[in-house]
């Protein structure tokens, strides 16, 4: 448990994720060229601590405010009907969905309540990256449901500032490739802070994941020093784990993309 608080302190770390405050309501800042607005929802109740947070673009016009809420109401279940540019009945929509979800389950597990235990669900999405050709934002929950541990879950997406368009691991060639894969091994070695592959087979959940380093289910995330890779619990690695995350700086991956990734990089 303690591998896995550093390794979401690193990820936050690596991400320079933003941070919100209040109960409700929204916060508009300027951040870069991109103004946004914090809309943030909190319940707090006999069963558990709940709350949904999103940093949205106020331009609710353009094509990539558009594919930022579409995105952002994607990953929360794809559930609500209104109009993608209401964020806040967004986020009330999903966090009543929640909350009763929690109640059902508090319900039918009184023991949750022993000793001050409670459930919690807490969802986040940001901006941590921007040029005049990308945006990225990271997308995490936070949960608990009684059992040994609690859950933390981190992806993010990088979108194309002229049309909206996520960019997602077809950018890529090559990865396969002897040295491509000894620069995801490196990355990996520097995350686990270690030297040698045999140490790297043991940290891993399976040996197969050594002579094949798989891309993460996260899409790759355009930040300040690289592109990012990001590995949940249990993808790569055992929970104690964490998320494995590591940059490759731009003028190393630079090669392996293609003429799209590269043109983001200008």
């Amino acid at each position: 448990m303690a591998l896995a608080a550093a390794s979401v302190n690193s990820c936050d770390e690596l991400m320079s994720s933003a941070t919100e405050s209040g109960k409700s309501g929204s916060d508009v800042s300027a951040t870069d060229s991109i103004q946004i607005a914090t809309t943030l929802r909190e319940v707090e109740d006999s069963s558990g601590m709940y709350s949904i947070s999103l940093q949205l673009p106020v331009d609710q016009k353009s094509a990539l405010a558009k594919a930022v809420n579409e995105y952002a109401t994607e990953m929360m279940g794809g559930t609500f009907e209104g109009e993608y540019t209401d964020t806040t009945a967004m986020a009330d929509h999903y966090l009543k969905g929640i909350i009763d979800e929690y109640h059902e389950m508090y319900g039918e597990v009184p023991h949750f309540a022993v000793d001050g235990m409670k459930l919690l669900d807490n969802i986040k999405m940001f901006k941590v990256y921007e040029t005049p050709k990308v945006v990225t934002y990271e997308y995490t929950t936070e949960t608990f449901t009684g059992g040994a541990h609690g859950g933390f879950y981190s992806v993010g997406q990088t979108f194309r500032r002229s049309d909206g368009r996520r960019i997602g691991w077809d950018i890529l060639q090559h990865q396969y490739g002897v040295e491509f894969q000894e620069m995801l091994k490196h990355g990996l070695k520097e995350y686990f802070d270690i030297g040698s592959d045999d140490e790297l087979k043991g940290m891993l959940l399976s040996e197969d994941k050594f002579y094949t380093i798989p891309l993460p289910q996260c899409p790759p995330l355009f930040v300040k020093d690289g592109v990012m890779f990001v590995y949940n619990q249990y993808e790569i690695a055992p929970y104690a784990a964490g998320l494995p995350t590591f940059v490759i700086a731009y003028d190393k991956i630079r090669q392996y993309l293609n003429v799209t990734g590269k043109r983001l990089l200008e």
